[in-house]
C-alpha cells in the first residue's frame, strides 16, 4: 500500500477559488455603497469642524462685522489654500483664515488656520463661497446657508446626500437627504 500524500487537489483548488470570486463578485457593490457613504461622512465631518473653527475663533477673536482694521474669520472658496478666491466654490478647496485688511487701500491679508484642497471623491454644492461670523458667533448675511455635500457616482434616490445649515445664530444642523442624480 502506497502512502497517502496530503494536500489540495488541482479541482479542489479551482472549486474554492470559483466560490470566492462568485462571493466577492455579490459583495462587491454593497462595499462600493460602504465606501461612498464613508466618503460622504469624512466629508461633512472636515466640513462641520471648519465651520466650527471658524465660529469659535471669532467668538474668540472679538471681531465685530463694523471693525474698522477690516478684520474677520473667514471659511471661503480657496484653490491655493492661502487666500479667499472671489467666484471660487467650496468645491474647487476652501480654506478657514483670519483675514485683515489694515490701512484703507491695502491688500488683505491671511492668516490660515485651516485648509483642504477639492476632493474627486465628492461633490460640494453651497449656497454661498465665503462665510464669515461675527464676534457673537452669528452668520454674516441676513439668510441660513446651506452646504450639501453627496459622493460622485451617487445614483438618484441613494440617501447619501448631507445637507448642512448654517443658521444666522450660527447653528450647525445635518440632514441626510436623497441624491440629486
Amino acid at each position: 500500500m502506497a502512502p497517502r500524500t496530503r494536500g489540495f487537489t488541482l479541482i479542489e483548488l479551482m472549486v474554492t477559488i470559483a466560490v470566492l470570486a462568485i462571493m466577492v463578485a455579490i459583495a462587491f457593490p454593497s462595499f462600493q455603497g460602504v465606501i461612498r457613504s464613508n466618503r460622504a461622512a469624512t466629508a461633512t465631518n472636515e466640513m462641520i469642524a471648519a465651520i466650527n473653527l471658524a465660529r469659535t475663533e471669532a467668538l474668540r477673536s472679538n471681531y465685530a462685522f463694523n471693525d474698522p482694521m477690516k478684520r474677520e474669520i473667514v471659511l471661503c472658496g480657496s484653490k491655493s489654500g492661502d487666500a479667499c478666491e472671489e467666484g471660487t466654490s467650496l468645491a474647487e478647496g476652501w480654506m478657514v483664515a483670519r483675514r485683515s485688511e489694515g490701512e484703507a487701500g491695502s491688500t488683505a491679508s491671511y492668516e490660515v488656520l485651516r485648509q483642504a484642497a477639492a476632493s474627486a471623491n465628492v461633490l460640494v454644492e453651497s449656497s454661498r463661497t465665503r462665510f464669515a461670523f461675527d464676534n457673537r458667533g452669528r452668520l454674516q448675511g441676513t439668510a441660513d446657508a446651506t452646504i450639501a455635500i453627496e459622493p460622485t457616482g451617487c445614483k438618484e434616490g441613494e440617501n447619501l446626500r448631507r445637507e448642512i445649515t448654517i443658521t444666522r445664530i450660527g447653528r450647525v444642523k445635518t440632514e441626510n437627504k436623497p441624491c440629486a442624480a
